[in-house]
């Protein structure tokens, strides 16, 4: 991507990016949710060299606003957790909705428990 960047305009470099590294690394945010911080470190480096390819700039916190993007583990909390929005509010499709997060309170044996009236999840 280095070679042909220099002939992209900065947006056009961003679609590049977008399509090429981080649908990448948004594809199995529930398991990097799960890692380790020593398996997260390398692909935080790849978003970063993302970022520096597209605006030939040091990383700093100014790079990520210019960019809109998010460092990865905000990114992978930020879609895990919508994820279950729409899983609560029946717009997830319904064959994940089935199989993912359910209530407390729909659980059939913990039904009396405190933690019905939180609005706490059931994950199986």
């Amino acid at each position: 991507m280095r070679t042909v960047r220099r002939s992209l305009t900065e947006d056009a470099a961003k679609t590049t990016v977008h399509a090429f590294v981080t649908s990448r690394i948004d594809y199995c945010n529930s398991v990097i949710r799960s890692s380790n911080v020593v398996h997260i470190r390398p692909l935080q480096n790849a978003l970063s060299a993302a970022a520096r390819l597209v605006l030939f700039d040091h990383i700093t916190a100014d790079v990520w606003d210019r960019l809109h993007w998010l460092s990865l583990q905000q990114r992978v909390e930020y879609k895990v957790s919508l994820l279950i929005y729409k899983f609560l509010h029946q717009a997830a499709p319904s064959y994940l909705a089935e199989m993912c997060v359910h209530p407390v309170s729909a659980t059939d044996n913990r039904c009396h428990l405190r933690s019905t009236t939180h609005g706490n999840l059931a994950v199986p």
